[in-house]
């Protein structure tokens, strides 16, 4: 394996600034359970992106009581004893105080060279599983300034870690190393033991190691002679990711079967004991001496009674989801949260939002729209739930239709709801939210995939065969107006005024003049990356939310020559997207994210409202450092570089003498 030589080179440059356009608030709602760590009456969690804490005083019940978001996926942890250390991949690790679990705090960070995936504490020093680069050894004797101590380049890539004495145990891909650590300063390979599947993770009791060899099930290996480690036996299972062990038992978490426990109280000849499938892709698990702790992916932590090896049951799940689409009214933000239903967050902090409460739905939550004290819910199979929401902290069910189709959107005019409920339109009277009543349907052709309403016009999405346009001036009796068809499947829709703007493919935002709804045409296209899963339209821009893709804001100032503003790589796959009091609220299914777009108009440096000789004069003085920057900066770049320096006030000068083009906007 090659080895890794990282130079910084930080290059200070006066009057010359970069610029973002798109700002990280935060991020909530995380699925994806990666880990689990058990102390006392608190359950440490790692998820995709972020550190969550669990109080299970009451092992029924386990309720989130506060988290911290990061940037990089985080992978697994370990408690050592204030503290919560977290391996967060390309950003290294975080060392979290856990002083008060209501509110822990990111004390200390450390990048290192590779990627860190799992973390290990023996005495003061933290040793890291740092994937392509590694074992990577650091000083935690002060939390605050973890110090770089020494990294190994193991031969193929460092996925777990564990220690015992002078040795240290990693689970290198396709073998199981063993490393002297006597001196962190210069660790020495001392033995290692090919395996057969992919070893991800290890644990050592007494002279025997554990290995999580992925597809190879569990192996165990004699490490009585660290020169020369031996096979004992090997335990068959679909996909181990991780062990724990307990008296004569092995906890095993299957990524694919769920929990399994193995009898080693014989290790020349472990046996099975019982198994317990869960809901959710298991990556890891933490046992006390009543209960098994799963981390379960997608779908949570599951709390487990292994009292009864042969027969483990489950206790309690603390249940998360794939986000699919969030909106935001006064100081809360609701979700539709698949298996996990409506989700409320309390967003009067941005930069901090609290989980609030919960209502899981009968079905699979897909769409969401607030009217008054109520959301409605296109929840899939179920169709069309209905859920007080006046007190947020105690949602409560109001009422259900249960649609003919598959509700997959929904959109609200004067006291009805309409539902792209796939084989058709779904028109429901919600004037009482408690007692919904069936109006009637729409059947355009295709498959209706999604509805949206401007004024009096309902959108329809049907795919294949285009998009079909109704006046809902009676909504309760629509009028079909005119329809569009592309070379693709048109899956979503939104409108404003005289302009609708579909994705066609899930590739092209296409921008339709639809005027004369009985005779639209086509103005332009913008082509992205992934797959457009929702629109926005605010105030001259689109903000899209593109699966893989991420966030991307076009500028649709001009109709015929759209243009990208600004973009977004979100870490897990965008599906949903609101704007609220300038804050964008993307649903990225494995989260929720805050998000802020800059929107300004290059080469408007005071911001006054105008281009004019003032910008110029603004913007001479903040390069001399005399005056203030340009808010944001990126006002100041005029020539579309990203940077902000004397060229940009060439440009401006000439286009205020007519002898240049006007300042554009760069994707930066």
């Amino acid at each position: 394996m090659r080895r890794i030589i990282v130079i910084t080179l930080i290059l200070f440059m006066a009057s010359i600034a970069q610029g973002q356009n798109v700002d990280f608030f935060s991020s909530a709602l995380w699925t994806e359970a990666k880990d689990v760590e058990v102390s006392g009456d608190y359950a440490y969690v790692t998820f995709y992106n972020g550190f969550a804490v669990l109080d299970i005083s009451n092992l029924s019940d386990p309720q989130l009581i506060a988290q911290i978001p990061f940037i990089s996926p985080c992978s697994n942890l370990d408690i050592y004893n204030n503290y919560a250390i977290v391996a967060n991949h390309s950003q290294g690790i975080q060392v979290i105080d856990i002083t008060y679990p209501t509110n822990p705090q990111v004390v200390g960070h450390r990048p290192t060279i590779g990627t860190a995936v799992d973390v290990e504490m023996y005495g003061t020093y933290l040793y890291v599983a740092d994937l392509e680069a590694g074992l990577t050894i650091i000083d935690l004797s002060n939390p605050e300034l973890p110090g770089w101590v020494s990294t190994y380049d193991t031969p193929a890539e460092a996925w777990g870690v564990d220690v015992v004495g002078n040795y240290a145990y990693v689970a290198d891909g396709d073998s199981l190393l063993i490393i002297n650590i006597s001196n962190p300063e210069s660790p020495t390979p001392t033995g290692s033991y090919k395996t057969d599947g992919w070893a991800v993770a290890v644990v050592i009791s007494g002279t025997t190691a554990y290995v999580s060899d992925t597809n190879n099930g569990m192996v165990l290996v004699n490490v009585n002679n660290p020169v020369n480690p031996s096979f004992i036996s090997h335990y068959p299972t679909l996909f181990t990711t991780r062990i724990a062990l307990q008296d004569n038992y092995a906890y095993l978490s299957d990524l694919l079967s769920g929990l399994e426990i193995v009898n080693i109280a014989n290790p020349g000849s472990p046996f099975y004991m019982g198994n317990l499938p869960t809901n959710g892709s298991a990556n890891s698990v933490f046992v006390t001496p009543n209960y098994a702790f799963v981390a379960d992916g997608p779908t949570g932590v599951d709390i487990i009674n292994i009292n009864d090896p042969t027969s483990p049951g489950l206790t309690a799940e603390f249940v998360t989801s794939y986000n699919y689409k969030t909106i935001a009214e006064d100081y809360y933000a609701y979700t539709a949260s698949w298996d996990a239903g409506l989700q409320i967050l309390d967003i009067t902090d941005v930069e901090n939002p609290v989980f609030v409460s919960q209502y899981i739905t009968p079905g699979q939550a897909q769409d969401i729209v607030k009217n008054g004290d109520y959301v409605y819910i296109a929840d899939r199979q179920n169709g069309l739930v209905t859920i007080n929401v006046s007190s947020p902290e105690t949602p409560t069910y109001a009422d259900g239709f249960d649609t003919p189709g598959f509700a997959l959107s929904l959109a609200i005019s004067s006291s009805y709801c309409f539902i792209a409920d796939h084989t058709s339109v779904q028109i429901i009277n919600i004037t009482n939210p408690n007692n919904l009543i069936y109006t009637g349907e729409l059947t355009p052709a295709g498959y209706a995939e999604d509805v949206f309403i401007d004024g009096d016009r309902l959108y329809v999405a049907s795919g294949i065969d285009g998009l079909h346009i109704y006046s809902i001036a009676d909504p309760s009796n629509p009028s079909y107006l005119g329809n569009y068809t592309s070379t693709g499947d048109i899956t979503c829709v939104t409108a404003d005024g005289d302009y609708a703007y579909i994705a066609v493919n899930g590739l092209d935002l296409v921008i339709l003049n639809v005027t004369d709804p009985a005779n639209i045409t086509f103005e332009s296209s913008f082509e992205v990356d992934g797959n457009i899963k929702d629109i926005f339209y605010s105030s001259n821009f689109v903000h899209l939310a593109h699966g893989f893709g991420g966030y991307t804001v076009v500028n649709v100032l001009n109709k015929d020559d759209p243009t990208r503003s600004a973009s977004y790589d979100t870490p897990g796959s965008a599906t949903g997207i609101t704007i609220y009091n300038d804050v964008t609220y993307l649903a990225d299914r494995i989260s929720v994210m805050l998000l802020f777009f800059q929107d300004f108009s290059p080469g408007d440096c005071n911001a006054d409202g105008s281009v004019n000789g003032a910008d110029v004069t603004y913007l001479v003085r903040y390069l001399k450092g005399i005056g203030d920057p340009p808010d944001p900066l990126l006002r100041g770049d005029c020539n579309g570089d990203c940077f902000v320096n004397g060229q940009d006030v060439t440009y401006l000068v000439r286009y205020l003498k007519g002898l240049g083009p006007p300042p554009i906007r760069g994707d930066c």
